[in-house]
């Protein structure tokens, strides 16, 4: 079915086909379709994302055209290669709806996790590592504050033949002028997920955050991971949303320091009461099983456990930026191909040893 638009770039009256059946609803995101496209003389498919502009959501529909404009007019198509394409935008007609036109995925970082075709598991370190860098390489590109970074904001999308994980929905990003990691911006009403939401949003009297913000939702990821691959080592089945939500919010608790018992969406709504470790004794058996997952990760993976505890530090000047991740996550891999190589040598060495012995006899 045709769907007739109005593009942002000069006004003019288009029309791109859409398979008219939504393949993915979110109220609050939007309603996406797999569109048909002509461009360069081929039929494409992509991504068709509607999102309402009454009631307030025209401005976080807005905010997501204008960021990835501006990604697209700033950076080249290869300092891009992890952020989402956008092809065009504007309002549809007759009923004034707003359209991003971008790249087709395949599956979200979620599906892949938590999908009926579970097609990855992290059972080692390095399987870990991988995966925040992964997580950690659109970060760098983007240069400004994503501010909802989780499983189901990273797509896969098949660029150049190659499976790529992108960076999507940019709908509560702020823009960051500066190329200081720590440079902070005020926050207000955004579109967020509190589960990895970072300390310094819920602060009241100081409400500033920074890019570091992003870096403590991947730490929290690096802890979902993990418990999945908990669950998965006891035969569990994955995780539901209310399990990954209360699991998610339990360990982030322990990092904080202080409760979450509601959900708001204004920056300090939400803190409800400081976790008293010394007073109060029964704080122990109340977070058990958040203790153990983070002292699992300690004793299983406890270079990963390094670094996702600098994710997760409460002072955010504190955190690497996502350049830093890179960086720690490369020396530690080469470390440990060293270790790999020189087992290696030393098997085939013995090997050898034993197969001129039993020629000597």
């Amino acid at each position: 079915m045709p769907l007739h638009y109005t593009s942002y770039k000069n006004t003019e009256p288009l029309q791109i086909k859409i398979s008219g059946q939504n393949d993915h609803l979110n109220e609050a995101a939007g309603l996406v379709s797999v569109g048909f496209s002509a461009r360069d003389g081929l039929i494409n498919c992509v991504a068709v994302k509607l999102t309402s502009t009454r009631d307030g959501n025209s401005a976080f529909y807005v905010r997501s055209r204008n960021i990835m404009h501006r990604i697209q007019q700033k950076l080249s198509k290869n300092e891009r290669k992890y952020l989402i394409e956008m092809f065009d935008a504007g309002y549809t007609t007759p009923y004034g709806e707003g359209a991003l036109i971008m790249e087709l995925g395949e599956e979200s970082f979620a599906e892949r996790l938590y999908g009926r075709r579970r097609t990855v598991q992290y059972k080692s370190g390095s399987d870990l590592l991988g995966a925040i860098s992964e997580l950690a390489q659109p970060l760098v590109e983007f240069h400004k504050i994503h501010m909802d970074v989780n499983p189901r904001n990273y797509l896969y999308v098949l660029d150049n033949g190659r499976t790529v994980l992108k960076l999507i929905d940019f709908e509560g990003a702020q823009y960051i002028s500066s190329s200081n990691p720590n440079e902070s911006v005020v926050v207000g009403v955004h579109a967020f997920t509190p589960e990895y939401t970072g300390p310094e949003y819920y602060d009241p009297l100081y409400g500033q955050i920074s890019t570091k913000f992003d870096i403590w939702s991947v730490g929290m990821i690096a802890f979902e991971l993990f418990v999945d691959r908990l669950r998965a080592e006891r035969g569990e089945r994955p995780m539901n949303d209310t399990e990954r939500r209360t699991t998610l919010c339990n360990i982030g608790n322990l990092y904080l320091g202080f409760k979450r018992n509601r959900f708001g969406d204004f920056p300090g709504a939400v803190k409800e009461v400081l976790i008293s470790y010394a007073e109060d004794r029964n704080w122990v058996w109340q977070n058990s099983d958040a203790i153990n997952t983070v002292l699992q990760l300690w004793l299983k993976f406890p270079k990963t456990a390094l670094l996702v505890t600098n994710l997760l530090h409460f002072q955010q000047e504190k955190r690497l930026t996502a350049q830093g991740i890179l960086d720690y996550i490369n020396v530690l891999l080469k470390k440990v191909l060293k270790v790999q190589q020189r087992e290696i040598y030393e098997m085939e060495a013995s090997v050898a040893m034993e197969f001129e012995e039993c020629e000597a006899e």
